[in-house]
């Protein structure tokens, strides 16, 4: 490949390398997301009058014994059965080392901020207009655990949603209004109290 090509390459594809000490990539949220909203809006000529929901997801892959990466991805949730193949989930960033809370703050905490952004706008423009978006997180059991400042899924208190005793989850004698329970509910307010405490 001459250096012609490759100075073209890099005006077609924006790849910047992750903060950090792991290896890894990651191209602009917004701008692959411009992307994939025009061809769904070809797709989709009234897509710009309802609300384009969006789904984040995170999940290690395996490569070998020694070696593994973390990836990120978005999917439009409204291309309805193509959010469950290849070609309807698309990389944000990827990152090679084990999948923990240190190693998502250090290499992806671009790719966060820029999410954070766009969540808070709630909106983006594409072409000429204005499309309005709402964002989802999804992934595994151990991915949003993570994202949520909790630990793991062993421990005793690792629902994100509230703060039942894993002895407890599997009480069927128990009323259903008693896990909606308000003390036992958690909240924004508590996960950030716990996200922001040294362990």
């Amino acid at each position: 490949m001459s250096s012609r090509d490759e100075y073209q390459l890099n005006d077609i594809c924006h790849i910047t390398r992750t903060p950090g000490t792991g290896e890894g990539a990651h191209k602009l949220f917004s701008d692959l997301l411009k992307e994939r909203l025009r061809d769904y809006l070809v797709s989709h000529p009234n897509g710009r009058e309802d609300t384009t929901r969006i789904k984040i997801s995170g999940d290690e892959a395996r490569m070998t014994c020694n070696s593994s990466f973390i990836l990120m991805s978005f999917a439009l949730l409204d291309l309805g059965d193509d959010v469950l193949v290849a070609k309807g989930n698309h990389t944000i960033a990827v990152v090679k080392g084990k999948e923990n809370y240190n190693t998502l703050q250090k290499s992806s905490g671009d790719v966060f901020q820029e999410i954070n952004k766009l969540n808070s706008k709630k909106k983006i423009k594409v072409n000429d207009g204005v499309i309005n978006l709402e964002l989802f997180l999804g992934g595994d059991c151990k991915f949003i655990l993570l994202m949520m400042g909790l630990k793991g899924a062993t421990l005793y208190y690792a629902c994100v949603r509230c703060k039942i005793h894993r002895n407890d989850h599997w009480k069927m004698d128990l009323n259903f209004d008693y896990y909606h329970y308000s003390d036992l509910r958690r909240t924004l307010k508590e996960m950030n109290e716990l996200a922001q405490k040294k362990i």
